[in-house]
């Protein structure tokens, strides 16, 4: 009799442990979700913080393009202002070459009254209203001398204007130059996170393969093995019936 109550204890244990292993293998295939779907998550937070430096890049690109294209058209701008500068000094030398050809004139004619007059003054002659013509002719050599002097200063004015322009183009070629170098280096970058991001694209597609089917194998597993446990448990139980059903029968 004692023996079989030894075998009973041990059936009794065994259901326990057969208990204790059916409990853990509930929720087994859940917390292999659980796990992956933490994986999962994290490829994807990571592809999402690449996808956003990609969008930054080509942002930063659109920028510098954008200030490469200004400094094009200021130097354009500013070339063509050097252009019409340059035509405007070419049209007042011109304007000056012709005073100074109405002064040269007005000199001759000066040279040749003051000698008619000094003859005149020579000879007894009175020769005020030669000198007075002197006198305009004189006038007017002053004015167009100021006209000179004025269109000087307007060819001075231009050449300054040229030599700010000149700077300014310097300045504007070397930020230019600066900003597509900045480009050239940014669209490398923008390659490799591309080709980086592709990568991982790629990874986590396969990534999600396995992940649904270790889902799946994970899910067959724990359904065939809580059954057999299941199983199992239901032929202890029965063992164990089996075994008072002896003993109540030895004991009557």
């Amino acid at each position: 009799m004692s023996g079989i109550n030894v075998s009973k204890d041990a059936l009794q244990k065994v259901k326990i442990a057969l208990n204790e292993y059916n409990t853990d293998l509930s929720g087994f295939s859940q917390k292999i979700d659980k796990a992956t779907s933490e994986i999962a998550e994290s490829a994807e937070l990571e592809m999402k913080k690449i996808n956003q430096q990609i969008e930054e890049t080509k942002n930063k690109m659109l920028e510098l393009k954008a200030v490469i294209k200004k400094h094009a058209e200021d130097i354009d701008r500013m070339t063509q202002e050097i252009k019409n500068a340059e035509n405007g000094i070419n049209n007042v030398q011109n304007q000056i070459d012709s005073l100074k050809q109405q002064i040269e004139s007005l000199n001759r004619q000066i040279a040749e009254k003051e000698k008619l007059a000094a003859k005149l003054e020579a000879e007894g002659v009175d020769a005020s209203s030669i000198k007075s013509e002197i006198h305009s002719l004189i006038s007017k050599k002053h004015s167009l001398d100021s006209d000179v002097n004025r269109k000087q200063s307007e060819i001075n004015q231009y050449h300054e204007k040229i030599n700010d322009l000149r700077t300014k183009i310097n300045e504007s070629t070397h930020k230019r130059s600066q900003a597509e170098d900045e480009l050239r280096s940014t669209e490398k970058l923008l390659d490799r996170l591309q080709n980086k991001y592709d990568r991982m694209k790629s990874a986590y597609e396969l990534l999600k393969d396995n992940i649904n089917n270790m889902s799946q194998v994970s899910k067959s597993f724990e359904t065939r093995a809580v059954s057999k446990t299941e199983s199992n448990l239901g032929n202890v139980d029965k063992c164990i019936v089996a075994i008072d059903d002896y003993l109540n029968q030895q004991l009557n």
